[in-house]
């Protein structure tokens, strides 16, 4: 499964990255706290090859399309 979530940088949307990651899922994490984003690949050891992070603010179509587009390119 392919699953991209918003706010996974941190508090609820951190723990349910790991959660799906865990259970096995690809990931398109995303974020305004892109460095956030990379603490969490980071300490908790997640595999590029399974996890894309994107910075993203939710209120932006047009960003939302990109990184909808990226999600299909990196995972079909």
């Amino acid at each position: 499964s392919v699953t991209m979530l918003s706010g996974a940088a941190s508090g609820i949307g951190r723990h349910m990255a790991l959660a799906l990651y865990r259970r096995g899922h690809q990931l398109s994490l995303l974020d305004l706290d892109e460095p956030g984003l990379q603490r969490l690949m980071r300490e908790e050891g997640l595999s590029e090859q399974r996890v894309l992070v994107r910075k993203l603010d939710v209120r932006d179509a047009s960003a939302w399309a990109d990184v909808v587009a990226d999600t299909v390119s990196r995972f079909g």
